[in-house]
């Protein structure tokens, strides 16, 4: 039973929706009013439509008869598709052929004046499964789009996911050791027995101060990879942490910029701002040779949006992804297949000497 009610409701709101439709009841009385017209001296026993009648003569003079019942078949098309079309050409057809077979009684006319009206039924059928065949195409690429989208967003997931396990490694495991290993060399560096051998005891301690090095840039390189302020702190504190660096290694004046109430975001979107943040920042301390830099970040109830501008050389912007790989611009493309990624929206402006202008703004609904 319930397999029968869900077979049976659609059904019913198509013919509801199909019978109540005006353009439904305007097609019939069209026809009605066409049969009345082809059988009027049949019905009345006089020419009531002297025009009508007229123009039965030239349909039949030139084996057409029935011409005037495209009008609602056009008109059904257009409102009903095939369907509409179908239907209104057997009803024509139906009330067409009695006269076709009276007055018009050998096979060639027969076959003329069905031919003549099946001829926008057929235009009618191969539009409407073009058109089908269009929408299948669009509705296959919008999927295989959908899929991409989706297999990009698993795979910058885990990237991320192995930027943090690997963060955590070099954190916990490797920077351990390097201190075990320095405060070694250290302890060694101090031992009152290499008093006598200075030269063993600068040793010691070149080792220390070495791996003491080490320790720092693999602590700046998993601070890199998945800095714990993103996690701990949030998108906005983590802007800061980034600006601040930024400023310290480029040397360029770099300013942050809050607009509207700072809220919670969830960890995609907050991951998605700061990589193409810290993305455009890298182009600018790289490329742009620019003296200021200015991070802004608009909070709305929809959308965020977050833009990185630059005073520096600016690049004529390319229009595809092949220009794109063709100049090289692969953090462009990571930054854009990113927000792709969220079904956000990604644009840059910049001309050769006037900056470069980074935004990128995600739905929060």
């Amino acid at each position: 039973m319930g397999k029968l009610k869900l077979f049976i409701k659609p059904w019913s709101r198509k013919r509801d929706k199909f019978v109540f439709s005006p353009h439904f009841w305007l097609i019939a009385l069209v026809v009605i009013f066409l049969t009345v017209l082809y059988y009027q001296a049949h019905i009345f026993g006089y020419r009531v439509f002297p025009f009508f009648w007229h123009i039965q003569i030239v349909e039949f003079n030139y084996n057409a008869i029935g011409s005037l019942f495209l009008i609602p078949l056009i008109y059904a098309a257009f409102v009903f598709w095939w369907r509409g079309a179908l239907i209104t050409w057997l009803v024509s057809m139906a009330v067409i052929l009695p006269q076709i077979l009276t007055f018009r009684n050998d096979l060639v006319s027969h076959f003329t004046n069905v031919f003549y009206l099946l001829i926008p039924l057929i235009i009618i059928i191969f539009i409407t499964l073009e058109l089908n065949w269009r929408d299948k195409a669009r509705k296959g690429l919008a999927e295989r789009e959908v899929e991409r989208q989706n297999y990009i967003s698993q795979v910058f997931k885990a990237q991320e996911d192995e930027r943090k396990r690997i963060s955590q490694e070099i954190h916990d495991d490797s920077i351990q050791r390097l201190a075990g290993v320095a405060t070694i060399a250290q302890l060694l560096a101090q031992d009152k027995n290499l008093t006598e051998f200075p030269l063993l005891k600068q040793r010691a301690e070149s080792v220390r101060d070495i791996i003491i090095s080490i320790s720092q840039d693999l602590r700046r390189l998993s601070i890199g990879l998945r800095p714990t302020v993103v996690d701990d702190l949030g998108l906005v504190p983590a802007i800061y942490w980034l600006v601040d660096g930024f400023k310290q290694e480029s040397g360029i004046s770099a300013q942050v910029e809050i607009i509207g109430e700072d809220r919670e975001l969830t960890k995609k979107i907050t991951v998605l701002i700061f990589r193409i943040v810290q993305e455009a920042l890298n182009n600018a301390k790289r490329h742009s040779k620019a003296a200021a830099v200015k991070v802004t970040l608009l909070f709305t109830d929809k959308y965020i949006r977050a833009t990185i501008r630059d005073n520096g050389e600016g690049f004529f912007v390319p229009r595809d992804y092949e220009a794109l790989m063709t100049q090289g611009k692969l953090g462009l493309i990571g930054m854009l297949q990113r927000t792709q990624a969220l079904n956000g929206t990604f644009n840059i402006h910049s001309e050769p000497g006037k900056g470069t202008s980074i935004s990128v703004e995600v739905g929060l609904s």
